[in-house]
This record gives C-alpha cells, sequence and structure tokens, in this order.
C-alpha cells in the first residue's frame, strides 16, 4: 500500500509540472474573422480614454462607467510583450511576442474590434467568439452578440491563471460585436489569442488540448500499479 501511495505522489508531482499556458510562435490566422486576434499590432504605451482607437490596432476601447459628474470614466489598454508579462505575472503568454493588457476601473468597460461587418452574416448563422483570459483582478469575459439581439457572454472564474472562454450566439444581419468586458465591477485582465468563426464550437488553434506527455505519463502510472498488483497476486 505505502508503494501505491509514493507512486500516486510521484506522478501528482510530475504533472504539476507540465503547464498548458507556455510562449508560443505566431499562430496562422487562416479562418479567424477578427482582425488582430493575437494583438501582434499596435502600441506598448498605455492609452487611457473612451471611445478611441485602443493600444491595439482595430480594437476601440469603450467605458460604460461615468464619474458624479456625468463624464465617463476612462479606460486604458496597453500591449504587453513576453518578458514584461513573465516578469510581472509569472507566466508566460499564448500566442505570439504580445498581449493586450486593459484596465476596467469603476464599473465596466466594453472593447470591439472595428471590422467586424460581413456580409456572409445572416439571422441563421452562428458565431462563437473564444480566447485566453488572464485576471489579475476583478472579473472579465468575452462576449458575443448585438445591440439589437442582446448579447452571450463567456465569464472568467479565475484570477491569476490563464483561461480559456468562448462563447457562441446567433448572427445578428451585420451587426454583431465581439467585446473584451469587464463584468460586475471593476477589472484588471489581459487578453491572448482570441478567435471568431462560424459555427457553434471554437476553431481556436490555440484552444487546451491534453498534452502528449500527460497521456504517457498518467499511462506510465498506471501501468505501473498494475504490474506491481499483478506481482503481490
Amino acid at each position: 500500500m505505502k508503494k501505491i501511495t509514493k507512486i500516486l505522489i510521484t506522478m501528482i508531482v510530475l504533472l504539476s509540472f507540465l503547464g498548458t499556458a507556455n510562449a508560443a510562435p505566431m499562430i496562422d490566422q487562416t479562418g479567424n474573422l477578427l482582425d488582430n486576434g493575437s494583438f501582434e499590432f499596435g502600441t506598448f504605451d498605455p492609452i487611457t480614454g473612451h471611445s478611441i482607437q485602443s493600444a491595439a490596432e482595430n480594437w476601440r476601447q469603450w467605458s460604460n462607467s461615468r464619474d458624479t459628474d456625468g463624464n465617463r470614466i476612462p479606460v486604458t489598454t496597453e500591449l504587453l510583450t513576453e518578458t514584461e508579462v513573465y516578469n510581472t505575472y509569472g507566466t508566460n503568454i499564448i500566442d505570439g511576442d504580445s498581449v493586450f493588457y486593459i484596465d476596467a476601473p469603476n464599473r465596466s468597460g466594453g472593447f470591439t474590434f472595428n471590422s467586424y461587418h460581413d456580409n456572409g452574416w445572416g439571422t441563421d448563422q452562428q458565431l462563437t467568439f473564444s480566447g485566453w483570459v488572464y485576471v489579475i483582478s476583478g472579473q472579465a469575459g468575452l462576449w458575443n452578440g448585438s445591440n439589437q439581439e442582446g448579447f452571450s457572454p463567456s465569464l472568467s472564474t479565475k484570477t491569476g491563471a490563464w483561461e480559456f472562454l468562448s462563447v457562441t450566439m446567433e448572427a445578428d444581419r451585420l451587426n454583431n460585436e465581439p467585446l473584451l468586458y469587464s463584468y460586475g465591477g471593476a477589472a484588471e485582465f489581459i487578453v491572448d489569442s482570441v478567435w471568431l468563426n462560424y459555427g457553434s464550437s471554437s476553431l481556436n488553434p490555440t484552444a487546451p488540448v491534453p498534452e502528449p506527455a500527460t497521456f504517457i505519463l498518467l499511462g506510465s502510472g498506471l501501468a505501473g500499479l498494475a504490474f506491481y498488483r499483478r506481482k503481490r497476486k
């Protein structure tokens, strides 16, 4: 029994070293309906404001929050390098060389890419919006929909860790908008490798899958346990 316990402990320790969020080469964007979905283009200087071009090309930043005088409380966006992300948050990025940092104070701020009109979208077409979110504080989500038909969200559940989110919504004429949004209050978060495609499931190449090493390790452990039990009989 002690030997089985040691084997299981060893497997758990080894599995803990198998990361799922590692820096990766630039992913081929073929099939992605988004422009600059990997956030490789833009500025590494902070951009603060409302209803203006964000730090990421083809994405605008928006604030739904107002102060007591009725003025919009500005949102801040910025592209961060892999080195900055690792040194500040101790994690690697998902795709390419940079990520999209969003600081939405007070209530909420939404972000949508500015080239979302597509003549192929219709009321009977489904769109799936997916990507990775690393929440520093608060809660964030990926939202998909339109002002005419409403939005469907996929909300974060973790803090201080990468999380893959995916949401599907019926396309509404030409007005669907994928949003990167804080939820329920102020939020500070990072987004990387977002993807928009037709259909009810994500075609994002960076969607999480079990690593081969995980299967090999688990298989080896189970085989070891089986051999040990046979030897005991």
